[in-house]
């Protein structure tokens, strides 16, 4: 049985990276979905980008996301970047000027599953509580769901965590 890629996973001691780098290449953002405190947005564009950067609410509020006001984003042509910190727990879509779909950023302790729907997060022993949380894309509503894993001193602990249809 397959996961689900892209689904941000989120603990209350996991580490979160302190960068994430978003590229806008052939009209598309990769990844898709990413954790971090600072954001670099990069264009491989031989014509100038315009973006968004919208905040849609927090980590407490996932079930409730709203839009924000947009930061526009711009981008001259390939090899420039630009770098923003984000808000502690902030819940953010980058998207192309004028596009539905874009990317999903979030300032949190977690990380985001992989190409096969695992994420692989360094916890402290201890009881810990964990949300996942797939945003809305494709025509598909957004899922949160919410668990609890107990890890012991130098040993894995394994989460299955359903995200599927409701």
């Amino acid at each position: 049985m397959w996961g689900i890629p892209d689904a941000i996973v989120l603990t209350d001691k996991a580490p979160a990276p302190p960068e994430a780098r978003i590229t806008l290449a052939a009209c598309a953002l990769t990844p898709r979905i990413a954790i971090a405190s600072t954001l670099i947005v990069e264009s491989t564009l031989e014509r100038p980008a315009k973006l968004t950067l919208t905040k849609h609410g927090t980590i407490a509020s996932l079930g409730a996301l709203k839009p924000g006001d947009a930061t526009p984003i711009q981008l001259p042509i390939a090899g420039h970047a630009v770098s923003m910190t984000l808000d502690a727990g902030g819940v953010y879509r980058l998207a192309i000027d004028g596009a539905d779909d874009g990317a999903w950023i979030v300032n949190a302790p977690g990380g985001v599953t992989d190409a096969t729907g695992l994420a692989t997060l360094r916890l402290p022993p201890g009881l810990h509580e964990a949300t996942a949380w797939l945003p809305a894309r494709g025509g598909q509503e957004w899922k949160v769901v919410k668990s609890t894993v107990t890890v012991e001193a130098n040993a894995l602990a394994e989460l299955a965590i359903d995200l599927g249809p409701r």
